[in-house]
């Protein structure tokens, strides 16, 4: 009987944790599912490092925005007479570079002749920023069975 007393005291324990309320400081702001789309961004303290963490409240009431001034990069391959990737599709202002890895010499040359590189040799790069949206298919002016495609949004 005593084990039967104490099973339901236990249990009742429990109900009680799991159902009650749980005190939320007045003001606090509470996520409680995180959104997992938007990027979190790590925040770095900024000042002299024998202030940094003095006051941390101080510090944490200040807001900090930050915004990405460095450019955006994209790299094809161009290796086994082929562009890799064939086809990207990237945001506007976008640099894209052509890396050319083949010992023959190729070129990356738009349909509708927006961008055309000169003959590139091993080594050799060429890069063009899109700052317009929509899609630019290209070629290899010497071996037109090398095609690839931008999609710029």
């Amino acid at each position: 009987m005593k084990k039967n007393v104490l099973a339901i005291l236990i249990l009742v324990v429990i109900l009680a944790y799991g159902c009650a309320q749980q005190y939320v400081e007045p003001g606090l702001i509470v996520d409680e599912e995180p959104n997992l789309e938007e990027p979190v961004a790590e925040e770095v303290a900024e000042g002299p490092a024998e202030t940094q963490g003095e006051d941390a409240e101080t510090n944490a009431e200040e807001p900090k925005t930050s915004t990405a001034t460095e450019p955006i990069m994209v790299d094809i391959g161009i290796s086994g007479f082929a562009f890799n990737p064939a086809t990207i599709r990237i945001a506007k202002g976008t640099t894209v570079t052509w890396t050319q890895k083949d010992s023959t010499k190729h070129s990356a040359t738009s349909d509708d002749g927006v961008f055309d590189s000169p003959l590139l040799s091993k080594g050799e790069t060429y890069s063009r920023t899109f700052n317009e949206a929509g899609t630019f298919e290209y070629h290899c002016t010497p071996h037109s069975s090398m095609k690839g495609k931008i999609i710029v949004e």
